[in-house]
């Protein structure tokens, strides 16, 4: 179990919490080959996020849970020269990001909060507030997407992010656009209309 907490936490796999399994994500291409049929490329999923990435020149991801984190299973990173940087297999905290929001739309609010919960211990602070993020979540169902200014770096960036109904993992797979927050303001009602048509094609 230990190894496999690490390689999950390394990004080479993904952890269901819900199901308590793991599975390899694109990452593990560098220590294998043989799960490459198991992975989302090569699908109507990476088309859609070519035909945004060349639309509109941001960042394209997808992404699932992973525990606490979103974990990106596959990016299109963009060519300006102030770009979002996403590895593959890479994670960060659910309650960080527009993708991780729109994951945790779905999730009941006893999920939520622990989530909240157990990413406050893991800081040792009360950096998350449930009641808060409960609100937040609540909007995002109403509307369908996710649409804030990265929660890290809130000068420089924003993502739009949207669940399709593809899994991984049996888990939503979430898709998210992002880039510099003027820009992304400038074309939000674009980007908007054609995530959502692209994904009700999925």
């Amino acid at each position: 179990m230990y190894l496999l907490k690490a390689l999950s936490d390394a990004g080479y796999l993904n952890y269901n919490k819900r199901f308590r399994n793991y599975f390899p994500t694109s990452r593990i291409r560098s220590i294998g080959s043989w799960i490459e049929g198991h992975l989302p490329d090569n699908t109507e999923i990476v088309d859609v996020m070519k035909n945004l990435r060349l639309r509109f020149g941001e960042t394209v991801a997808i992404g699932i849970q992973n525990d606490l984190n979103l974990q990106y299973l596959k990016a299109l990173e963009s060519d300006y020269p102030i770009r979002y940087h996403i590895r593959e297999g890479g994670q960060r905290p659910l309650l960080e990001a527009a993708m991780g929001w729109m994951i945790m739309s779905a999730l009941p609010d006893a999920s939520v909060e622990s989530i909240c919960l157990r990413s406050n211990q893991l800081l040792r602070e009360q950096k998350y507030d449930f009641e808060t993020m409960r609100r937040r979540l609540a909007d995002i169902r109403k509307i369908g997407y996710c649409y804030i200014e990265d929660q890290v770096e809130p000068y420089f960036a924003s993502t739009i992010a949207m669940r399709i109904s593809v899994q991984y993992n049996k888990q939503d797979i979430v898709i998210g656009l992002g880039g510099e927050k003027t820009r992304i303001a400038e074309n939000a009602k674009s980007i908007i209309k054609e995530m959502q048509a692209a994904v009700s094609d999925l």
